[in-house]
């Protein structure tokens, strides 16, 4: 069992989520363009991220920022689609059974892998990567995830 499983509370479990909100997109070089990224890296609710090779500037349902390479939201999301939400953004739809996760409602404040949370934050990990696990706060994961059934 990894380290980080260890770590997270245990009162409620991981419980099987999947993305319902769509997500925005804009490539690197109209963020830089826009003056929304340096292009070397964006600022996300977690801290600093760096912008790798291939990677896309994403955008969710409260204005949060986050990079993810373009091949994981293609895989993941329909799209692109036209939005009228701002220059040079794309809108993307989540396709259900491709962005399943495991989630987990913290109970406290603390932190994984390089990640902090604090109450109520949701720890997320990848059902196909169970190495790939995230932060998202309480409040938007409310407005972004639903129950799998």
């Amino acid at each position: 069992m990894f380290n980080w499983f260890k770590k997270a509370n245990k009162k409620e479990g991981f419980k099987k989520y999947y993305k319902f909100a769509p997500v925005l997109s804009m490539s690197v070089e109209d963020s830089v363009k826009n003056e929304i990224t340096s292009g070397k890296t964006v600022d996300t609710l977690e801290g600093t991220q760096k912008i790798k090779k291939g990677d896309v500037i994403c955008k969710g349902v409260d204005g949060e920022l986050w990079t993810m390479s373009k091949k994981r939201l293609e895989d993941k999301f329909d799209g692109p689609g036209d939005c009228l939400c701002g220059k040079d953004w794309k809108m993307w739809t989540p396709k259900k059974e491709k962005t399943v996760v495991l989630a987990e409602k913290q109970t406290e404040k603390g932190k994984i892998k390089t990640f902090e949370y604090k109450k109520g934050d949701y720890i997320l990990k990848d059902v196909d990567n169970e190495d790939d696990v995230w932060v998202i706060d309480g409040k938007i994961f409310n407005k972004t995830y639903k129950k799998y059934d």
